[in-house]
């Protein structure tokens, strides 16, 4: 086969080998259209063989010399393990989200802040309100701030120098009787305890009649 002007440019700028010999065209011999008879000097892919260039055919293949069969997948790709925690995690989550706000949690949320409200008012010194009085009838109890339960507590002190007072917040108040609290005479005083809320009105009984009481409710 000979060669002549071997190398040029086509219109496309591609370098081309040109070849003497049938078939093909003018600028390329070794090319044809669609369809046509395979040129004389048509270019093919080939390897060697024994010294000899052989064509690329369904009968003569272009030898592998490596198969790669399987490889490592990349770190992190997905496999059944990293599925299988994948799943774990989803688990994990749907259960921390179990019980998410609905209008059943928010007001049982309300109730909560309701009482961390009413604890903390409780916490906050009240203002005192002045109660002080006498003993109507002597013997006969009475209550003390017109009859209302005290909102956070109360005081009772006895001012009198030889009367005692009794006092009850739970049932009406009799000298030495179940449920009632003495308060010694001459200075002897009630406060009720820390956190603590009167049951309902404070009933008082003194034996002297005009007895005076210093009383103070919150």
């Amino acid at each position: 086969m000979q060669l002549y002007n071997a190398l040029y440019a086509d219109g496309f700028g591609n370098i081309t080998l040109r070849t003497s010999g049938s078939g093909g065209s003018a600028s390329n011999p070794a090319a044809g259209p669609t369809g046509s008879a395979v040129p004389t000097a048509a270019d093919y892919i080939g390897f060697s063989v024994g010294g000899n260039l052989v064509g690329v055919s369904s009968s003569n293949p272009l030898p592998v010399t490596s198969v790669v069969s399987s490889s490592a997948l990349p770190t992190g790709a997905a496999t059944s393990a990293n599925q299988a925690t994948g799943n774990s995690s989803l688990a994990t989550i749907a259960t921390n989200t179990t019980g998410a706000a609905t209008s059943a949690n928010q007001t049982t949320g309300n109730t909560s802040l309701a009482t961390i409200s009413t604890n903390i008012a409780l916490m906050v010194p009240s203002q005192g309100i002045a109660g002080d009085t006498t003993i109507t009838t002597g013997g006969s109890a009475q209550t003390l701030f017109s009859g209302a339960t005290p909102v956070n507590g109360f005081a009772i002190y006895n001012p009198d120098l030889t009367n005692d007072l009794w006092i009850s917040d739970s049932t009406t108040a009799s000298a030495n009787g179940q449920g009632s609290i003495r308060v010694p005479a001459n200075g002897g005083g009630y406060e009720t305890p820390s956190r603590y809320k009167p049951i309902g009105p404070v009933s008082i009984v003194g034996s002297a009649t005009g007895q005076k009481i210093t009383a103070r409710e919150w």
